[in-house]
């Protein structure tokens, strides 16, 4: 069962900071909270439980969301970790509309 939409804006402004367009560290506008949680959802990761619904789409920002400073290297390391806890695969992102979402 999905979680409700605010519990979704919520958890991603905790993250962010903001649900709003937010520009990234190289210049570039990153989607709003509404751009991930249709990036999110897209992964068919659901759970009975909201809570667990929202811990994984923090999980999917945390893994997913650009990080200043974080390496190539790092960065597909916590996707990988991120894929292997909730059994999706690099089929299961939307990478069109990923790249969208990090403004490229």
């Amino acid at each position: 069962m999905p979680a409700f939409y605010d519990e979704y804006v919520s958890a991603f402004s905790n993250l962010i900071g903001s649900a709003n367009e937010y520009e990234a560290w190289y210049g570039r506008e990153i989607g709003n909270a509404d751009t991930w949680i249709d990036l999110f959802m897209e992964t068919g990761i659901d759970f009975q439980s909201h809570a667990q619904t929202i811990d994984a789409f923090e999980n999917f920002l945390i893994a997913y969301y650009p990080q200043e400073g974080m390496s190539g290297g790092d960065w597909r390391d916590i996707r990988q970790e991120f894929m292997e806890m909730y059994g999706i695969d690099d089929h299961s992102i939307d990478w069109e509309a990923y790249r969208e979402a990090i403004g490229y």
